[in-house]
Parts: C-alpha cells; sequence; structure tokens
C-alpha cells in the first residue's frame, strides 16, 4: 500500500516541469518545489487554482513538443522533455494525496473529488494526443541509431508502451471512452477511499459487562475505559469502548479468556465498511471498469494490463506463482491449525472442539506461552520506542555507513502560528518527527518525516511514500537530495504509559525504512525510474535487506 508507486507511476514517467519561478511558488503553495516543505500553506483552498495551473504549463510544454519537425528531434527536446513537462503537476497532487491520507477532512475531500478526475481525464487525454503520439513515433526511430545512456532507452521504451497501452492508437470513440473510464475510475477510486476511512472511524465495540473482558491487561482495559468515559462523559456505569486506532481490540483477540467475547468482537469486526460505509458497490464498479479499459487496449483481463512491466508479465503467471506458494504451505497450515484445535479441545475438555476464526489468536497466544514461556504484551517491554529508532538508525550507520539525525520540527496545520523558535521544519501533527540521512562524507542523501501512529484521520496500514526523488552527483553539478516519509498505525498507548511497541510493528518499521534506503541510494537521474519507482512485484526486495 504505498501511494507513490501506485497512484504516482504515470504522473512521473511521462512529465515533470522545470523548477518554478519564486513568484509561481509564492502564488501557489502546491506547485513550490522548496524543501522542507510548507505544510501550513498548503490549504484545500489553493489546490484547485494550483492544480489548473499545473496542467496548463503541462500542456503548454506538450504543444511545445508536438510541434517539432523530425529533423529538429534529439533525446532532450522530445523524451527529454516529456520527462520534464509535468512535475509541477507531479508536485502538487503528489502532496494532495499525501495529505489525504494523513489529514483527511471534508474540505479537503471537496477539493480531492473535484481536481482528481479532471487530473486523471487531462493526463489520461496526453497519452492519447495525436499530434504528440506522431513526435514521438518518429523520434524514436531516429533515436534508436543515436547513442543513448541506458536509462534513457529504458524511458524511451516505457513512454512507448505506455502511450500503446493508453490508447495512443486506438481509433478516436475507443480513445473518448477510455479517457472517459480513466476519470470515472478516479472517482470511483476516491468513493472507496473515503468509504473505507468513514467506516474506520466509525466502528466501535463497547462492552459493558467485565467478567467478559477476563484475561485482558490493565493497559488495554484502561484505554478502552478512557474511549468509553470520553464518548459518555460524566457516566459512572461499567463501560470499555474499543476503536480501530486502538491496539485494545487486538489484545481482546489474544487474551480474552471468554469465547463469547472474541467471537462478538470478530463478527462485529465483519461489519466494517457495510450499511452506510458498505464498499461493495464501488469495488464491483472499479472491477467492471478496469475490466472494460484492458479489454480496449487489447488485453484479456486487467492483471494482464496491470502487470505488464513486473516480474510476472502476466495474470496467469502470477496466479500460477500464488497456486505454488499455497500448494507448498498448505500441508504445514494445516498442521499448525490442527496443532491450535488440540490445545483448545484440551484447554475446554472437549474432545471434538472446532477451532473458529475467533480462537486462533488466543491459541496461538497460549501456546507461545506453553512451549516457550513466550508472551507478546511481555515482549513489548523490551522495545520502547526510543531504543527501537535508535537501534535502526546505528544498524543502518553500520551497514551502509550513514549517520541519521533528528531535526527539531513545528506543528504547521493546527490553524494556530508556530513558534518559529520551536523548530525549522514544518510538520502536520505533534507527533511527526524529521530527520536528515547524510554518507559517511557528511553529504547529504535526503530526509524524511516519521509518522507512527494512528489517527481517525489518517488511512490504515503501513506505507513509504516518495516526495522528492532528488538527483545524482554528477561533475558537473552536485546532487539534489532526496525527500520522503515513512508511516505507520501504531496505536497510542493508554495515559501515563511509555510507546512500546510488538515485535511485528518492529519488523514493519524495518520494512518501510528499507524502502526508504532505496530511495536515499538511488542514482537513478530519471525521476520516474529513480528510487522505488520500480516493478511492484520487485519492489519489496531491497526493502528486506
Amino acid at each position: 500500500m504505498r501511494l507513490s508507486r501506485q497512484c504516482f507511476y504515470l504522473l512521473f514517467l511521462f512529465f515533470s516541469m522545470a523548477l518554478p519561478s519564486p513568484a509561481a511558488s509564492s502564488a501557489h503553495p502546491f506547485l513550490d518545489k522548496g524543501r522542507p516543505i510548507r505544510w501550513s500553506r498548503l490549504t484545500p483552498d489553493n489546490l484547485e487554482p494550483d492544480i489548473q495551473e499545473a496542467m496548463r504549463r503541462t500542456r503548454a510544454s506538450v504543444e511545445e513538443i508536438s510541434r517539432l519537425r523530425p529533423e529538429e528531434m534529439t533525446y532532450e527536446n522530445t523524451f527529454g522533455a516529456l520527462e520534464k513537462s509535468n512535475d509541477l503537476l507531479t508536485e502538487g497532487m503528489c502532496k494532495a494525496y499525501v495529505l489525504k491520507s494523513l489529514c483527511d477532512s471534508a474540505e479537503l475531500r471537496k477539493a480531492m473529488d473535484s481536481v482528481a478526475p479532471r487530473v486523471s481525464a487531462f493526463l489520461s487525454s496526453v497519452t492519447k494526443d495525436q499530434a504528440l503520439w506522431k513526435v514521438l513515433k518518429t523520434a524514436e526511430e531516429r533515436l534508436r541509431q543515436t547513442h543513448l545512456s541506458p536509462e534513457q532507452k529504458r524511458y524511451m521504451e516505457l513512454s512507448m508502451q505506455s502511450f500503446r497501452d493508453n490508447g495512443a492508437d486506438l481509433p478516436p470513440e475507443k480513445r473518448a471512452r477510455l479517457e472517459a473510464i480513466d476519470r470515472e475510475l478516479t472517482l470511483a477510486s476516491q468513493r472507496f477511499n473515503n468509504l473505507y476511512m468513514d467506516a474506520r472511524k466509525s466502528w466501535t465495540w463497547t462492552v459493558r459487562n467485565a467478567a467478559l473482558l477476563e484475561g485482558i491487561d490493565g493497559g488495554a482495559l484502561q484505554q478502552a475505559r478512557e474511549e468509553f468515559l470520553r464518548r459518555h462523559p460524566g457516566q459512572s456505569d461499567p463501560g470499555w469502548t474499543f476503536t480501530l486506532d486502538s491496539a485494545a481490540s487486538a489484545r481482546v483477540m489474544e487474551k480474552a479468556r471468554r469465547e463469547e467475547c472474541r467471537k462478538d468482537l470478530w463478527e462485529h469486526h465483519q461489519s466494517l465498511a457495510t450499511g452506510a460505509c458498505d464498499t461493495e458497490p464501488v469495488i464491483r464498479e472499479i472491477l467492471s471498469l478496469r475490466r472494460e479499459k484492458a479489454h480496449l487496449c487489447g488485453y484479456k483481463a486487467y492483471p494482464d494490463y496491470a502487470l505488464r512491466e513486473s516480474m510476472a508479465g502476466n495474470g496467469e503467471h502470477a496466479m500460477k506463482f500464488v497456486n505454488e506458494l499455497l500448494d507448498k504451505i498448505r500441508p504445514s497450515f494445516f498442521r499448525e491449525m490442527e496443532t491450535l484445535r488440540r490445545l483448545k479441545a484440551r484447554r475446554t475438555g472437549q474432545e471434538k472442539a472446532r477451532l473458529n476464526p475467533w480462537d486462533v489468536a488466543y491459541y496461538a497466544n497460549l501456546q507461545a506461552e506453553e512451549r516457550f514461556r513466550l508472551d507478546q504484551e511481555e515482549l513489548r517491554r523490551y522495545f520502547p520506542l526510543p531504543r527501537v529508532l535508535d537501534g535502526l538508525f546505528s544498524l543502518a550507520e553500520r551497514l551502509y555507513g550513514i549517520r541519521v539525525a533528528e531535526v527539531p520540527a513545528r506543528q504547521a496545520l493546527s490553524g494556530i502560528p508556530a513558534d518559529k523558535s520551536a523548530g525549522a521544519v514544518e510538520v502536520w501533527h505533534p507527533d511527526v518527527r524529521f530527520f536528515t540521512i547524510d554518507d559517511g562524507n557528511g553529504n547529504r542523501l535526503g530526509s524524511f518525516y516519521l509518522d507512527l501512529f494512528s489517527r481517525n484521520n489518517k488511512r490504515a496500514g503501513a506505507w513509504m511514500n516518495t516526495l522528492d526523488t532528488g538527483s545524482p552527483s554528477t561533475p558537473e553539478t552536485p546532487g539534489k537530495p532526496r525527500l520522503g516519509m515513512v508511516c505507520l498505525n501504531i496505536h497510542p498507548p493508554a495515559a501515563g504509559h511509555a510507546v512500546t511497541l510488538t515485535h511485528r510493528e518492529v519488523r514493519t518499521l524495518f520494512h518501510e525504512f528499507g524502502h526508504l534506503l532505496h530511495l536515499m541510494f538511488t542514482r537513478v537521474a530519471i525521476s520516474s525510474l529513480a528510487g522505488t519507482s520500480v516493478p511492484r512485484d520487485f519492489v519489496e526486495v531491497p526493502s528486506q535487506f
């Protein structure tokens, strides 16, 4: 779930624009390429005019390429210019999607619902522009005979394939339908994301019988009790409210001794994204539009279209890999489940006990305690957040010779003017931190934001986002530092408790930091090919190291 690699690939691949003038940056904050980012200026009312200006400039650059005569064509003024024609639009939409995922609001949703479909239709129209397509076909034929770098050859190859896969060679009526599909897909995706975020925000599970919660640790109960009192101020009645932004829900599935309690929570969780937040209709719409798009572009099915540049190559190869993997792990999986079922039978005295979905986490936790005297909650005390970060950064420094240093930051999106003495770097929430990364010689590789905790206006999951791919150093020019962010959804602790992580959260943090190092160590000069802009079934490999 990495927005930069999925949503911005075409943006990076096709277009970029030169640095804006100071006047343009001042008038259009979403297009300002100054670093660090001035988050306080990125208000929803600025989004639409800024993106309109970016599209206007991109269109002007595309028209300039389209007017070239064959004898004038070089790599720099065709594919090189194409790669540089849309940097402002990428800059603006990247910031908009980042804010949408981290600071969702009604105002931002309204602005995005207006802007995103138009941007999608605009980009779709560029890939179908017949004058531009004619120039690119002529330029590619001429440039095959010239000396190009491997990066330039790869960019040219990907650009040509992407234009074809987006309908450049189709008749007018099919090109028009593809444009409409791209716009409709963007709208449907926006609706899905909004529904899912609303579903997570509105989901709660309340227990009023303390006996049902037997076995759950005091910290989790305190957190649930505080949530109940926050929602029912002044009440002295017993009650514990669990949300998806609290670690307490997971503790119930692992620790609650009463099966009826675990079952009730599990069944209630299955109601997520139903009712007013039902996502099924929009999912069906997305699948239908994707299928139609793939057929229009000459593919048998959407997986073939989506995986055309991946290592798998097509949907059939991907499913073959998945099914072979399932065949290999199935025997071990069923052996493990039978072991847990027998543990339940022994503990409950029911020889033919059935292992239910709400039993797995509980009996797996019991098994770990019995066999290894291992309690996942006890493990937490070995992973306080400061120690985990120190271990992560120290390990990276030893392995790669880099230095990670924190820079003081200040919240910029509260609506209250921040005291400049509180830190030079603006962030969007007081919990967000900012770090720089230097190489062994003290040269700045880049910097990154660290946003670790869950919030009700932040999307679920863990991800790394690329905000700026920077550029490598050359003998003539110094390199430009990279900029990224690492986001997790660690549940905030109960009041008065230290921040400790589960082993899974530690692994996730290391994994996402691996993606960040992939960005920091990139030496590719073409933005759309740099850092994590690689096939999606390869991008996870470097992060594992």
